[in-house]
C-alpha cells in the first residue's frame, strides 16, 4: 500500500510540480489507477479498500503512540522511585548512629567473640571452597587420563 500511495503521490512527472497531495486525493488517484489495471474491481471498491486501510493504519498509529507514552511514563515513575530510594539509602548511611558514651569490658569481649566466630566461619567456608576446587580439578584430570 505504501508503494501505491507513493506512486499516486507522485502523480507522474508531468503533474509533480509543487502541489502537495492530501490523503484523500492520494487514495482517489491510486483507486483510479488500480481500476485501470484490472477490470474485475471498480474504482469505488478500491477507494473503499484503501480508505479503510488508511483509517486502520491511523488507529494503529494512535494506539502505538498511547502505548509508548504509557511505557515511558511507567519507566519515569520507576526511575523516580529508584532515585528516591537511592537518596534515602545514601542519606541514611551518612547519619551517624548513636554511639554509647562508655563501653564496658563485657561489650568489648562480646565484640571480640563475634569477630572470632565470624573469622572461624569464613575460614571454614574458604577451606570448603578450596577442597571442592581441588576435587573438581582432580576429577577432570583423572577423567582425561582414563
Amino acid at each position: 500500500m505504501e508503494d501505491a500511495i507513493t506512486a499516486a503521490g507522485a502523480k507522474g512527472v508531468a503533474f509533480a510540480g509543487t502541489e502537495r497531495m492530501n490523503t484523500s486525493s492520494i487514495i482517489k488517484e491510486t483507486s483510479r489507477r488500480m481500476a485501470k489495471i484490472g477490470d474485475v474491481v471498480t474504482e469505488k471498491t478500491w477507494e473503499d479498500i484503501l480508505s479503510g486501510s488508511h483509517h486502520r493504519w491511523q488507529e494503529a498509529q494512535r494506539i502505538s503512540q498511547r502505548l509508548e507514552r504509557n511505557v515511558i511514563e511507567k519507566c519515569t515513575v520507576w526511575l523516580r522511585s529508584m532515585m528516591r530510594i537511592l537518596t534515602e539509602v545514601v542519606n541514611e548511611q551518612r547519619v551517624p548512629w548513636e554511639i554509647p558514651k562508655s563501653i564496658t569490658e563485657e561489650d568489648i569481649s562480646n565484640a571480640r567473640a563475634i569477630i572470632r566466630t565470624y573469622t572461624r566461619d569464613m575460614s571454614y567456608n574458604i577451606l570448603i571452597a578450596v577442597v571442592l576446587i581441588v576435587l573438581y580439578v582432580l576429577v577432570m584430570y583423572v577423567s582425561r587420563i582414563g
